[in-house]
């Protein structure tokens, strides 16, 4: 899925949920049932580059704050998150979250590259993935003393990210850092 079609979704989603609201659950049923559209007025959109793109949560972006004092002490420039990055890490994240797995393969098989090109992104791809550590801190620290994880955390040529937690209903975090290199 790509990210306009995520946006779309998501769009589509509130919509349907504002309707509700305003006209009654039966009447939104009725209206998409019969296919009926409802235009909606839009502003021009600007020619200007996209604002960075923000974490969803306290957690991911403390995650992504020790990953840049990590990369600072070896003389690497800090990561930026790329709206692309984080589609594929959300994604991932809540893959492994729903199946209790733990893993760099995904759904349909897919690999963080194959993810991370099917949500948009166009460099080179690595991933750190985790589950079970409660807090960012925890998994960071994991990540620093594990070294394959510590290698993407501190690979210079790496200058996207994006990062996402995901919790189960009992509590157990899942993890996903990706990161990018622009080619």
């Amino acid at each position: 899925m790509n990210i306009l079609h995520a946006r779309t979704q998501l769009l589509s989603s509130t919509v349907a949920v504002l309707f509700s609201v305003m006209l009654g659950a039966s009447a939104v049923k009725a209206a998409m049932t019969h296919h009926i559209f409802i235009p909606i007025a839009m502003a021009p959109v600007a020619k200007t580059a996209l604002p960075t793109p923000t974490l969803v949560s306290v957690e991911e972006q403390e995650v992504l704050n020790l990953t840049n004092q990590l990369r600072a002490s070896v003389g690497c420039a800090a990561l930026v998150v790329d709206e692309h990055l984080q589609v594929a890490a959300e994604g991932h994240t809540s893959y492994m979250a729903t199946t209790n797995i733990m893993s760099h393969t995904g759904a349909q098989d897919s690999s963080p590259s194959i993810r991370a090109k099917n949500a948009g992104y166009t460099g080179l791809v690595g991933e750190n993935v985790a589950y079970g550590y409660p807090t960012s801190a925890a998994v960071v620290e994991a990540w620093r003393t594990s070294k394959g994880h510590y290698e993407n955390m501190t690979r210079c040529s790496y200058k996207h990210i994006g990062i996402a937690l995901v919790k189960t209903a009992n509590g157990t975090a899942y993890w996903t850092q990706d990161f990018g290199e622009p080619r």
